[in-house]
């Protein structure tokens, strides 16, 4: 008995430990389950001594008196009660069951990854989607100024045409006054050819300019001329490039420029910047500017021109030339109303 009783008390004590170091390793990992297992045990033990004892002194009291020997053998079996220990099975059930824990515990680890791994996907789809969004952004923002350029272009030609129909114009601009405007004999004059606004402006009237008679009234009563044509230019058109060549020919000084792809899908070859740096830069070199353009952007350059006391023509159709062009020429020439000599 005293042997099982060592043995139980050691047990206990082993169960205790276990629940020290188990109460040790959960407050570093967070796991209950070290700690509640060996207590659990301890508990048990703890109360099957307890009924134990209670069982042996009721046994004790229902008893007549015994002798000392025989009370000596109770007060041993009270104080030495026959109790049980813990076996190598228990040992290797408490083993199970920790290893158990811990294969629940992995298992819920690899899910709370699985579950993160998702969740990273999703948010990287959600960028995917935001990056797309932001491109589609964009080209739309790109489309809408393409847009808004094209309606303020319109929207001249609008007012160019209703200027046209509905304002008379004034004896500085008509067309009258402009062929009043006689040149000197010795005047030096420079003209700059805008080939693009001149070309649809004559395909709106459904018309063909005969560039070497436009030269040619252009250049009357001009002692010294010079004439610039700025224009764009494919390289792969032949018909194109001959074109430009029988330019140069007649006397045009052809600035040429190769024309590109817009986004919007059009061609064009924008020389205005070319055009109007030309215009200032030799101002010294003429006296009279003679503008064949009806573009509204060269407006600042014709009065840099002026503010150097050259004079500016003016030459266009009437019905595709800015009106605030018109209003600082010095003259202006429809060619609407010379169409017989210009084709």
């Amino acid at each position: 008995m005293n042997d099982k009783h060592k043995r139980l008390n050691i047990a206990k004590q082993i169960l205790l430990f276990t629940s020290v170091v188990g109460a040790g390793i959960s407050s570093v990992t967070g796991q209950v389950a070290y700690v509640s297992v060996p207590l659990s045990l301890a508990v048990v033990l703890m109360n099957e001594d307890n009924r134990r004892r209670c069982e042996l002194l009721q046994q004790s009291a229902s008893f007549p008196p015994q002798s000392d020997q025989t009370q000596k053998q109770g007060v041993t079996q009270l104080e030495h009660p026959p109790q049980k220990y813990l076996t190598n099975t228990h040992l290797r059930l408490i083993i199970s069951k920790l290893h158990q824990v811990q294969q629940q515990q992995k298992v819920m680890q690899i899910g709370q990854i699985n579950k993160l791994e998702q969740q990273v996907k999703e948010i990287q789809q959600m960028l995917s989607d935001l990056d797309a969004s932001t491109e589609d952004l964009q080209d739309r923002t790109r489309n809408l100024d393409q847009l808004q350029q094209q309606l303020a272009e319109i929207q001249q030609m609008l007012q160019a045409e209703a200027f046209s129909r509905t304002i008379p114009l004034s004896p500085k601009v008509t067309s009258s006054a402009t062929r009043s405007c006689h040149r000197s004999q010795h005047e030096r004059v420079a003209i700059f050819v805008d080939a693009a606004n001149l070309y649809y402006g004559a395909s709106s009237l459904g018309i063909n300019i005969n560039y070497a008679q436009l030269l040619s009234v252009l250049q009357a009563k001009s002692a010294v001329c010079r004439v610039f044509l700025y224009t764009g230019f494919e390289p792969n058109n032949k018909k194109q490039l001959s074109f430009l060549s029988w330019m140069q020919r007649q006397g045009y000084q052809v600035i040429s420029k190769e024309v590109v792809q817009r986004a919007d899908g059009s061609r064009k070859a924008n020389l205005d910047v070319e055009l109007a740096l030309h215009m200032v830069e030799l101002a010294d070199s003429y006296d009279t500017a003679v503008l064949v353009s009806g573009d509204g952007d060269f407006a600042f350059a014709v009065k840099s021109v002026q503010s150097r006391g050259k004079r500016v023509e003016v030459v266009s159709f009437r019905s595709s030339t800015s009106v605030t062009l018109c209003k600082v020429a010095d003259c202006f020439l429809d060619l609407e109303t010379i169409l017989d000599q210009i084709c």
